[in-house]
């Protein structure tokens, strides 16, 4: 699932960025779906928090955020579901965002 990698790979990143004075486990992550037609949030969140209790910070509390997705077609503002990246509205293909489809931020 290409989802785990993603999250691994992001977590990664933030944690190259932390606070050199080895403070420790950050107090919070936040996780922002960028891309809901091609990723499922409810997948990513879950690698994002078995990467972090696999690094023991098990208890940092992950915030979700799930961006909406213009349609091409007809416009319509949607969240799509899992494996279905098509607007329920009219039924055509939902666009791909560019980048890594996820953002993720820590609180030290």
């Amino acid at each position: 699932m290409h989802e785990a990698g993603i999250a691994e790979r992001a977590l990664d990143a933030v944690l190259a960025a932390a606070p050199a004075d080895g403070s420790g486990p950050p107090s919070a992550i936040s996780l922002r779906v960028t891309d809901p037609a091609h990723l499922d949030a409810e997948a990513v969140a879950l690698h994002l928090e078995i990467a972090l209790a696999e690094r023991g910070w098990g208890a940092v509390p992950v915030a979700v955020s799930v961006d909406s997705v213009d349609c091409p077609a007809c416009g319509a503002a949607t969240r799509p579901e899992g494996e279905w990246p098509f607007c329920p509205t009219c039924g055509a293909s939902l666009p791909e965002v560019a980048g890594s489809g996820i953002e993720i931020g820590a609180t030290w």
